[in-house]
């Protein structure tokens, strides 16, 4: 049955959709991804023409996306997302989820699960390399803040957030590379192959390297000059030298570690190291050559973990960042943005994923407020550059502190880093470790 839409605006969504369980999650492993339940096994041109034109169509079916898709099904708005790899993306290991992200996956309504699976941490531990404690505090006491912290593995994530999708939702092997506007003033995203695809909306979820960013003219991340090998493993928690319950980070010279269990049997733990841009990508047997020489002779286990780690299961990334102060343009149009497309960051503060979640809900809420799908374009328009600007002035001093961080824990001067460790050591306040965490992203 045909449906009447204003221009800008969205037809109702269909009835009668199912909605399909959530989908078991399983340890990352090499090979290929899990089945998706909300996928789309065959989809023609003009299948795909069709639907998106009545639907706001999100690029990337990553953390960003698939959850700023369930958001936007919450209040009833039809959506598509489109998928460039040819099933569920499974890359990267785990993502630390503190409580901000957390506030946003029960607006999302797939917290609980999540939990079910995840172990709770209650605090932290500061550590050199040689193994010594510089100091350590519990969540109680840092003050303002939700105490809510999960280390999550990135395929339940993905996994949960599309499991609460309609069926159909999700299309793969789709290759989109830009984004251009119609006569009518609509957005059409073009394909690697050429064909475009007239939306309604477009959100680009599809990472810091954005494609929909680019056609924006926002410009790439900027390389911090650190390096991130990330890996998950299969071992006894209780086995290694640390507090039970805890995140722990061991600083050493231009290089640091990082760990944290996820169950009482699967560890995440991350090394980062100093490097030029431009360095070339590793297999993962040199991954894991280069994670046992960045941690040989240091004490507290890396050496047990990076060897009990599958090469496959070990990540590399360059780590960088683009400020984008609020008030500089980034959508246009009906053209969004969310996620590392939005704001990439260093992980440094373990908001990354956080902050995406809460995209997905402010955009939700943004669109709620604006009448769902009974607006014009230019409201919806201006709808848009609130939520970006809302959102920029929320994750921009979280990207410069990152930033600061980072900076900071990759200093290779020893007399600079014996100072560092001296202050840690001794005047380190918990106080306001989890400040940003008490940010409420609100419901749907």
């Amino acid at each position: 049955m045909a449906s009447s839409v204003r221009p800008g605006g969205f037809a109702p969504p269909v009835l009668g959709a199912r909605l399909l369980p959530a989908a078991p999650h399983g340890r990352l492993v090499g090979g290929r991804g899990p089945q998706s339940p909300s996928a789309v096994p065959s989809t023609s041109q003009a299948e795909l023409v069709s639907r998106a034109s009545q639907s706001v169509a999100i690029v990337g079916g990553g953390i960003a996306g698939l959850a700023s898709a369930l958001a936007l099904k919450k209040i009833g708005i039809p959506v598509v997302v489109l998928e460039k790899s040819e099933e569920m993306r499974t890359e990267g290991s785990a993502l630390g989820l503190f409580g901000n992200a957390w506030r946003a996956l029960d607006a999302l309504g797939v917290g609980n699960q999540l939990r079910r699976d995840h172990m709770l941490l209650n605090g932290v531990q500061l550590k050199s390399s040689d193994g010594s404690e510089l100091t350590s505090f519990s969540f109680d006491d840092c003050g303002q803040g939700r105490r809510e912290f999960r280390g999550v593995y990135r395929t339940a994530l993905v996994q949960a957030l599309e499991g609460a999708l309609d069926g159909g939702t999700v299309v793969y092997g789709i290759d989109v590379t830009g984004v251009q506007m119609s006569k009518r003033g609509l957005p059409q995203l073009i394909q690697q192959c050429g064909k475009p695809i007239p939306c309604r909306m477009v959100v680009g979820a599809d990472g810091a390297r954005s494609c929909i960013a680019q056609a924006l003219g926002l410009k790439a991340p900027n390389f911090a000059g650190y390096i991130a090998l990330r890996g998950v493993c299969r071992l006894d928690v209780e086995s290694l030298p640390v507090r039970s319950g805890s995140i722990v980070q061991a600083l050493g010279k231009g290089v640091r570690a990082g760990l944290y269990p996820l169950t009482a049997h699967d560890v995440y733990w991350f090394v980062c190291y100093n490097a030029l841009e431009g360095e070339p990508r590793l297999s993962p047997e040199e991954r894991k050559k280069m994670a046992m020489s960045l941690v040989r002779g240091w004490s507290g286990g890396w050496k047990e973990l990076v060897e009990a780690t599958d090469p496959v299961d070990i990540s590399q990334n360059q780590v960088g960042d683009r400020w984008q102060f609020p008030g500089m343009p980034v959508g246009r149009g009906l053209v969004t943005l969310a996620g590392d497309a939005l704001h990439p960051m260093t992980p440094n503060m373990g908001q990354g994923g956080c902050v995406a979640l809460e995209d997905a809900v402010q955009l939700g809420r943004v669109l709620q407020n604006a009448g769902k799908f009974a607006i014009g374009t230019s409201e919806l328009e201006s709808q848009l550059r609130e939520y970006e600007k809302e959102r920029l002035n929320r994750v921009m001093p979280l990207t410069v502190e990152s930033n600061i961080r980072g900076f900071l824990l990759q200093l290779d001067s020893e007399l600079v880093c014996r100072t560092r460790n001296f202050i840690v050591s001794n005047f380190f306040s918990p106080k306001g470790f989890l400040k940003h965490t008490a940010y409420d992203c609100g419901d749907l």
